[in-house]
């Protein structure tokens, strides 16, 4: 079940006030310290969130070690495609690679497995994914 919270955020009108006082590259510069500032919270919380094993893994013939997942949590710029507007998001959170390949199982789930029968994608794709 998901869960939700409800919160209130004022000053927004002030804020966009002292920004448009300021000289556009530094409003630019303030405004990317602050998105990165928030990106840095919800990498922290992530990471307080991770679950992390007491031993190495074997994922598809390669050892992991302990901790690989909570090691990759990382803060990144997204690409163009990751973001349709480019100047709404500056930031993204980033986990896998290398170090975790199998992030996406512990963030989706394994789902349930089907055949695909449409001709379309792969045998065994995951429902999940």
């Amino acid at each position: 079940m998901t869960e939700s919270t409800k919160f209130e955020v004022s000053g927004f009108k002030e804020l966009q006030d002292l920004l448009t006082a300021l000289p556009d590259d530094l409003a630019a510069g303030v405004i990317k310290k602050a998105f990165y500032n928030a990106a840095v919270i919800v990498k922290k919380a992530a990471q307080e969130n991770c679950p992390v094993s007491d031993t190495a893994l074997t994922y598809k013939g390669k050892t992991i070690p302990a901790g690989g997942l909570l090691k990759s949590i990382r803060i990144a710029r997204p690409t163009k495609k990751q973001s349709l507007r480019q100047d709404m998001l500056l930031y993204i959170l980033k986990a896998g690679g290398r170090a975790a390949p199998y992030a996406w199982l512990v963030e989706f789930g394994s789902g349930a497995r089907h055949q695909n029968t449409s001709g379309g994608g792969k045998k065994g794709d995951h429902a999940g994914r």
